[in-house]
Order: structure tokens, then C-alpha cells, then sequence
């Protein structure tokens, strides 16, 4: 329990839209939200306040709205949570046996939950089932598997793959102030594969100039430094979508194969909005599912989860937009990226100000579900901020549907190179 001397509840609820930024809370509704909102109360704390001491206070959700708490746990080991940051979007102690203790160490601001309420509201295991009545075997499986990565991602100790060497080594070097043409070609040209798909690249309908470019060099000075680093991370990216298990394959090369997708439209879209890096665009709509990879990595252990597609597929939505904010903070990519991450199924968020990747990405993932089972879950994209933000958004949803009729062959082309 907070201690009554220091703790300040302030006047004001949290608002049902800083709930929808919390993770368990991300998929509600607005009724679900409102009624969360109603039921949570935003507090404050000065430093060396006590939150919680281990497991005890296991009936209260805390999360981390402003200032920073630290985490300390049985064996003496702390961590740091910070307000905004990927981490304070969980709750301090996920597990229904909280074996923290959590510490105010600068100015806090809180927003505390009845954990029974806040499942029953929002329909979502936030405890273990211990005492509680037993659910079907795999469904059981997936609280664990869930209550597992929550915890990991908390603790900051969820194994999350890591960038294929190539794309680093070459990455690296493209940021050296330094590197010219000749340099970078000779850095490419130790993986012919990659060296062959550049300058297909460079002579695809997206780039293609006067002349047909037959030389490494010649590709990257056509397409420019930045978006051959951009490329050269999308084709190493497709050697991390890998799984053991057949059936697990066969979800890893869909996810895949829309990412292209999404890719390739994200790429068509950024051409045609000033200030932004088509190259860019590309990467971050082919990267915004990467938080599928650590979900199906872990469903390998459990072949009978990996073969439930229904709970299978409640673990991804749930768990997707953290582990790829995690997964893309861990490779040293901007928030940008990690925003597109986050939010790439969010269709009504607004990241503010000039159109950015992640209105790019949400704009090109709805055009991606058109003709699919999907489309009825998606709304009419006038009503999406990012369309409204976007200059497509001037004319209507007409528009928007014209410039990817008018880029259908550059878009057919660019995914066809990505896979």
C-alpha cells in the first residue's frame, strides 16, 4: 500500500485514451475504457515512496504515467521504469505474486487499477489462475505463455532476435561520413545474392533511369546511400522469419508476405508526401509486424498452442506492438520506427503534427486488407487521422485509391523484389 503520508490522489481521472496507451488495455473499446477510466484513480508520489513490498498489494495494477519508479526484486537485482517510456506502458507487477518491490525514485505519477476489475472489464487475463477455476488445457497455455513474455518484456529479459550480421556490418558502415559508393560496393559485393537484388533494384519501374546499371557501384549511386541501407536491411530481415515447426512456417511466410505488402504501399504513398524518405517508408512498413517473430519463436515449445490458430492468434494481438517496440529499441532504430511498431493497428491514433511513417503504415495497412477477410474490421478511411494528416486526405478516400491504382505496377514491382 502507498503510504498514506506521502501519497496525493489527484482531482483528475485518467483519461480513457491515456488507458488505451496502456498495454493490457491497448484492444478495448470505448465503453470498456470509459468504464476503466471511472474505476482507476491517478496518484502521486514523491521520491522514496514505497508502491508495493513483495507479494504484497497483488490486488492493485500500478503503471508508471510520469517521474521514474525502481524495481527491486528478491535477489537485490533493480531496474529502472520510466514515464513515456516502452516500459511504463506495462504494469510494475504483471504476476498475481508480485516479488518486486517498487520504489519512487523521482516524482512519480500513477495510475492505480483493481486488478479484478480491470480483467473483468477488459476481458483479459492480468493474473495467474491460481484459485480460480481451471480452464481448458490450452488456454491455460496461453495465460502462461502470455504471463511469460509480460513478464520478460518487463524485465527486460525476453530473447528477441537479433539483426542478421550482414544488414549490421553494412548498416554501420553507411553511416560512416566517409563512405562513398566505391566503399559501400565493396562491402556488398562479399554476398553476390545481395549484390544481384540491388541492382535488380536499381533497374525495377521504382528507380529505373536512361541506362540499365550492370555494376554494384553504379546500383548504390542511382538509388543513393540512404535507401541502399534501407534495402540492404529488408532482404537480410527475411532470414529472421524462421521457424522449426511447419505449421509455425507457414505463419512466419504470411506475416512475411504482407509485410511486403504493406512495405511496398508504404513506399508508393511516402513518394507522393513531401518531407518524407520513400526508402524509409519501405523499411518501416516492413518491419511494423515484427513482434509476431518473438511470439511464434516461443509457441514452438508448445506444438499444441502452435496448432491452436485461434489462441495463437490472441497471443499475437496482444503481444505484438511491445515485443516489436522492444525488438526495434534493442537494433538501435529511432522512435519512429518503434511508433509504427506500436501503433501499426491503431486506426485511430495520431502521432500529431506533419504526416510521419506511422501514418504512412497505417494508411498503406488498410489499403493492404482491401478484398480480405479483414476489411470489415477496418473503418472508412476518412475517418482515420492519419488520412486526414496525409495530403490524400485534401480530396478524399477517391483519392487515396487512385494513387495506389496510378502505382499499381511500382507497387506490384517493389513487393516482388522484397520477397
Amino acid at each position: 500500500m502507498w503510504k498514506q503520508k506521502t501519497i496525493t490522489k489527484l482531482q483528475q481521472a485518467p483519461h480513457s485514451e491515456l488507458l488505451r496507451s496502456l498495454y493490457p488495455f491497448r484492444h478495448c473499446d470505448d465503453r470498456a475504457l470509459g468504464l476503466l477510466a471511472q474505476q482507476s484513480e491517478l496518484l502521486q508520489a514523491p521520491s522514496d515512496c514505497v508502491i508495493f513490498e513483495r507479494t504484497k498489494e497483488a490486488g492493485d495494477l500500478y503503471f508508471v504515467v510520469d517521474g521514474i519508479v525502481k524495481l527491486v526484486d528478491a535477489t537485490g537485482q533493480s531496474r529502472l521504469i520510466a514515464g513515456g517510456s516502452i516500459l511504463s506502458h506495462l504494469p510494475l507487477n504483471p504476476a498475481a505474486h508480485c516479488s518486486d518491490q517498487a520504489i519512487v525514485t523521482d516524482t512519480a505519477t500513477m495510475i492505480r487499477l483493481d486488478r479484478e476489475e480491470a480483467e473483468r472489464i477488459a476481458g483479459r487475463v492480468l493474473t495467474s489462475t491460481a484459485g480460480k477455476e481451471s480452464p481448458a488445457p490450452h488456454e491455460k497455455l496461453g495465460e502462461e505463455i502470455y504471463l511469460a513474455v509480460y513478464q520478460a518484456l518487463q524485465a527486460g529479459s525476453l530473447e528477441l532476435p537479433s539483426m542478421p550480421s550482414t544488414g549490421v556490418r553494412i548498416a554501420r558502415h553507411l553511416e560512416d561520413p566517409s563512405a562513398d559508393s566505391d566503399s559501400i560496393a565493396r562491402i556488398v559485393q562479399m554476398d553476390p545474392a545481395l549484390t544481384a537484388r540491388l541492382i535488380q533494384v536499381a533497374n525495377s519501374p521504382a528507380f529505373k533511369g536512361r541506362s540499365r546499371i550492370e555494376s554494384c557501384r553504379d546500383a548504390i549511386t542511382r538509388l543513393g546511400q540512404s535507401t541502399t541501407r534501407d534495402l540492404v536491411i529488408s532482404f537480410v530481415l527475411k532470414g529472421i522469419f524462421r521457424s522449426r515447426e511447419p505449421d509455425l512456417q507457414q505463419r512466419m511466410e504470411a506475416v512475411w508476405r504482407h509485410s511486403t505488402k504493406v512495405a511496398a504501399i508504404s513506399f508508393a504513398l511516402a513518394r507522393r508526401i513531401p518531407d518524407l524518405d520513400a526508402g524509409q517508408a519501405m523499411l518501416a512498413g516492413l518491419m511494423h509486424d515484427i513482434g509476431v517473430i518473438p511470439v511464434l519463436i516461443g509457441a514452438e515449445r508448445h506444438p499444441a498452442l502452435a496448432q491452436d490458430r485461434v489462441m495463437l492468434d490472441q497471443l499475437v494481438k496482444m503481444l505484438r506492438a511491445d515485443c516489436g517496440a522492444m525488438m526495434l529499441q534493442k537494433w538501435g532504430f529511432g522512435e519512429e520506427f518503434i511508433d509504427v511498431a506500436r501503433h501499426s493497428d491503431d486506426w485511430q491514433y495520431d502521432s500529431g503534427g506533419e504526416p510521419g511513417y506511422s501514418d504512412v503504415v497505417i494508411i498503406a495497412q488498410m489499403h493492404s486488407h482491401i478484398g480480405t477477410p479483414r476489411m470489415a474490421e477496418i473503418p472508412r478511411i476518412d475517418t482515420v487521422p492519419a488520412f486526414r494528416k496525409m495530403m490524400l486526405g485534401e480530396v478524399g478516400p477517391s483519392l487515396s485509391l487512385q494513387v495506389i491504382e496510378e502505382a499499381r505496377e511500382e507497387i506490384g514491382a517493389m513487393q516482388q523484389l522484397l520477397q
